[in-house]
């Protein structure tokens, strides 16, 4: 009886300090009409950006199945030093009520405290990924998959923009 109990103790020591950290990156992003034939990138032109309750609620809770920190690894070697201690990076966008635009987190969960280097490296990272990656690829699929076509303007962003909360273990 002594070793079991000593046994759950030792679990629950464990386990308590495997206890993963939420980490949430987000900013505020605009969604553009593209679904004008006439319009094209780079005419000029600006498309109107969708700013009515119902069309940005349309929106609510969408994302790409891929997650942003699978492709950590295949980065330098300061990325996949911070790969050894996340997980997910999953991308979704919420519409917050009466906003005119929508709000993207992408959620990781890290199994200990990151270092402010590391702080700082995950949220470039999220921003280049957000431009030139999982956001890109799904910027093109999730527009031509609607109508009307809506467009998550993620290169409007500046990195400055995005804020990240770390959300302690229940």
């Amino acid at each position: 009886m002594r070793v079991l109990v000593l046994l759950y103790l030792f679990a629950s020591v464990c386990l308590a300090e495997t206890k993963m950290l939420t980490i949430d990156v987000s900013a505020p992003v605009k969604v553009y009409d593209i679904s004008d034939p006439n319009f094209f990138w780079g005419s000029g032109r600006q498309p109107p950006q969708v700013t009515d309750e119902r069309s940005l609620r349309s929106v609510d809770g969408a994302g790409p199945a891929d997650r942003f920190a699978d492709y950590l690894i295949d980065g330098p070697p300061e990325e996949r030093d911070l790969a050894s201690a996340l997980t997910g990076g999953t991308l979704s966008l919420r519409h917050p009520p009466g906003a005119d635009h929508l709000t993207l987190h992408v959620t990781y969960e890290a199994s200990r405290e990151l270092s402010s280097e590391e702080v700082r490296l995950l949220l470039q990272y999220t921003y280049e990924q957000l431009l030139d990656g999982v956001g890109e690829g799904f910027q093109q699929s999730y527009a031509e998959s609607r109508t009307p076509k809506l467009w998550i303007a993620f290169e409007g962003l500046n990195e400055s923009q995005l804020r990240i909360d770390v959300l302690e273990p229940k």
